[in-house]
């Protein structure tokens, strides 16, 4: 009697994969709100000149005026609240490098090893 040899599993072909693009740099986001979206709008047209003045810093916008300028976001935002109290205040920081995305980790529950 013949054994028969088992016939070979099939292999698995891969198919080549295209590298990874590098994930695009990102402006500053538009924000929603209709009336700060404007304000926005007004940063992008004001921006080669606090390129020029300000590079760098912090400005908080309102109505297209300049009402602050500083080191952090807080600062700018503190400094433009005693300035206008009670409105919405846009800070931005004057910069023409795409700011990079905050990633959060993410967190995966652990394996339990067999002992």
């Amino acid at each position: 009697m013949a054994t028969e040899t088992p016939a070979p599993a099939p292999s698995i072909r891969r198919l080549p994969q295209p590298p990874l693009a590098p994930r695009p740099a990102r402006m500053q986001p538009r924000p929603l709100h209709p009336e700060m979206a404007a304000e926005h709008d007004r940063f992008v047209a004001m921006l080669p000149e606090l390129m020029k003045s300000v590079p760098g810093k912090y400005v908080a916008l309102r109505d297209g005026q300049v009402l602050a300028v500083a080191d952090d976001e807080v600062s700018a935002l503190t400094a433009a609240h005693r300035l206008r109290p009670g409105v919405m205040i846009l800070a931005l920081l004057v910069t023409d490098q795409p700011i990079p995305v905050e990633r959060l980790p993410i967190l995966r529950p652990a394996e339990r090893r067999a002992e």
